[in-house]
């Protein structure tokens, strides 16, 4: 009866050595397993970790690009400061040209004033060449009297001394009109260079807002926003 009794304990705990085995087994493979996951999630962290010490020296990489920028901004910012204090300067000087402009009208406007007086002149000169030639023919009709031929004869040369002295009066004219033109000539070659000036530092400012670029997350080159343009100077 002991020796049936021990072989059923003996049976019982054998079973149960077995099932500890199995235990064992299978927590040896979970052990492995999670060996393995935490093999992979250190190879992950490694990985992670070079990501980010390779995102650290891009941002020093990016944090220098941007002090680059910055340097490259207010050096742009001086120069536009330059430039603007220049087109200010071309600016007033252009309004010193409208008011010499302004004076040339005035100018014309006597221009044509002379031009009219000497229409009339030309116009006296012509009424007078024909009482000249009105007289010349009462002079030729007068032969026969002496003195009445020497009185119309004072008459011509009266009359030929006031044309004379109109001529004399509208070359003076003529010689103030092509003043009154060459100096407008003059002024309208200054306004034209200083537009052709105002103009070229107006390109020149634009080339130069578009040249510097900042950099994107991606190592490209994007433009520079470009600050609204002053308004061209007036043609």
């Amino acid at each position: 009866m002991d020796k049936e009794l021990k072989e059923i304990l003996r049976q019982e705990m054998m079973k149960q050595l077995e099932e500890k085995d199995t235990q064992l087994d299978d927590m040896t493979k979970e052990v492995r397993e999670k060996e393995r996951l935490l093999e992979e999630k250190n190879q992950i962290m490694g990985q992670r970790e070079k990501l980010l010490e390779e995102k650290e020296n891009q941002l020093e990489e990016k944090d220098t690009q941007l002090k680059d920028r910055d340097i490259q901004l207010e050096a742009l910012r001086k120069n536009l400061q330059d430039k603007n204090s220049q087109v200010e300067n071309f600016r007033i000087l252009l309004q010193e040209k409208d008011l010499q402009l302004e004076d040339s009208n005035h100018r014309l406007g006597e221009k044509d004033r002379l031009l009219e007086e000497k229409d009339r002149l030309l116009e006296e000169r012509d009424k007078l060449l024909e009482e000249r030639d009105r007289l010349l023919e009462e002079r030729d009709k007068q032969l026969e009297g002496k003195a009445n031929e020497l009185k119309e004869r004072q008459e011509v040369e009266e009359k030929d001394n006031l044309l004379e002295e109109r001529e004399k009066q509208l070359k003076e004219r003529d010689k103030q009109v092509e003043d009154v033109n060459n100096e407008n000539a003059e002024l309208a070659q200054q306004i034209c260079d200083v537009k052709t000036e105002v103009e070229r530092l107006r390109r020149e400012i634009s080339a130069q807002m578009t040249e510097p670029g900042e950099t994107s997350d991606t190592g490209s080159i994007l433009p520079v926003r470009r600050r609204d343009s002053m308004e061209d100077p007036p043609s």
